[in-house]
């Protein structure tokens, strides 16, 4: 029988989103691509948030909900306490995994999107130990077009997109609480998406690697952390001369919504 697989996702505060009503739009996106997995047995999804979207109660009744373990960020919060704010999300979520048991967690931006394929791929290629995700797509939402990230711009997804792991926790290598930061747990080693390599070699913890792409790294659309950090500014990488619309094969793999589309 498989391993639990989880994709946890924390959510951008209303009171710091630049439009909180498109920062709910692309969560809808995340969702329904998480859901549209060819193998569900055992997936489940937890976002950690300080407010519900209108209607996801109702439209998305298999998805836990959590409350935000602090208070949202204050206006014109920094960079800094945007982040603290996503982790400590991101370290409750990981509390609720251990509560369920562990397993497969896919720690998932609200913004971006996987493929249909990938909860399948982790369970044949690493049923047991975590996966790290090479091959990926860029796609610039207002401008219609992806960049192959192996292919097109030479870099693995996880040197610009933390969307790029399937780590294999067990129970005990999770937190049991917010303030539990015991340093042998494997959660509580890791440093962050350019150094998880490093972070499993030094935990002597298997980690397989996947050339294919299974997420979409959405940007330029205001609400993500690089957009907040660059004060909004577009992102030039989309005028490399590889930049195409993006294709009906794409869009149907991960679930991409018709508007961004080109016709």
């Amino acid at each position: 029988m498989p391993a639990q697989f989880f994709f946890v996702i924390p959510f951008i505060s209303a009171q710091i989103a630049r439009d909180f009503r498109s920062a709910c739009a692309k969560l809808r996106a995340t969702l329904e691509a998480c859901l549209s997995q060819s193998d569900m047995s055992d997936v489940k999804i937890a976002v950690c948030c300080h407010e519900i979207p209108p209607s996801f109660r109702e439209d998305f009744p298999q998805i836990k909900f959590i409350d935000a373990p602090l208070g949202p960020p204050r206006v014109g919060a920094t960079i800094n306490e945007i982040r603290y704010d996503k982790a400590s999300k991101l370290r409750r979520l990981a509390v609720h995994v251990h509560d369920s048991g562990g397993g497969h967690v896919m720690m998932l931006d609200a913004d971006d999107l996987v493929s249909s394929k990938l909860v399948a791929q982790v369970r044949l290629h690493a049923p047991e130990s975590s996966m790290l995700f090479n091959g990926g797509f860029v796609v610039s939402e207002p401008r219609r077009v992806a960049l192959n990230m192996l292919e097109d711009l030479k870099l693995p997804l996880w040197e610009g997109c933390g969307s790029c792991l399937a780590a294999f926790f067990r129970k005990d290598d999770l937190p049991f609480a917010m303030v539990d930061f015991s340093p042998w747990k494997l959660f509580n080693q890791l440093q962050g998406h350019k150094s998880y390599k490093h972070d499993f070699r030094l935990a002597k913890r298997e980690l397989t690697t996947t050339d294919e792409p299974m997420v979409i790294y959405v940007k330029d659309h205001g609400s993500n952390l690089t957009m907040i950090q660059s004060n909004g500014q577009e992102d030039n990488v989309f005028e490399h001369q590889a930049a195409r619309e993006i294709s009906k094969k794409i869009g149907d793999d991960f679930k991409i919504p018709e508007e961004w589309l080109r016709k």
